[in-house]
């Protein structure tokens, strides 16, 4: 990684976090929470209604804002040079084809 794509990574973070905090205290609904995180780049069919469950249930419960993408990043680790070898090796052979 670059120290761009650091700073650019832990402002997205940062934005979801701030998102996250506006939906759990009933600032943002829920299309309109949808339509943002498709912005940030996040629209898995599997993952955008598990993280709107999730920050249900913090609204439910009460919970002022939301830790788990902090929890997240913590355990984010950057990939070994062998890795970042392979990827650009797939990525190369799938642009021969």
């Amino acid at each position: 990684m670059t120290p761009l794509s650091d700073a650019l990574d832990a402002g997205q973070r940062a934005a979801l976090k701030a998102l996250e905090k506006a939906y759990v205290a009933g600032h943002v609904e829920p299309e309109q929470f949808i339509e943002a995180l498709k912005g940030f780049g996040v629209h898995d069919p599997v993952d955008v209604p598990f993280l709107i469950a999730a920050l249900d249930a913090c609204r439910e419960w009460g919970v002022s804002e939301p830790t788990m993408t902090q929890r997240v990043a913590e355990e984010r680790k950057r990939a070994s040079d062998r890795q970042v070898s392979y990827i650009q090796s797939l990525l190369s052979d799938k642009e021969e084809k």
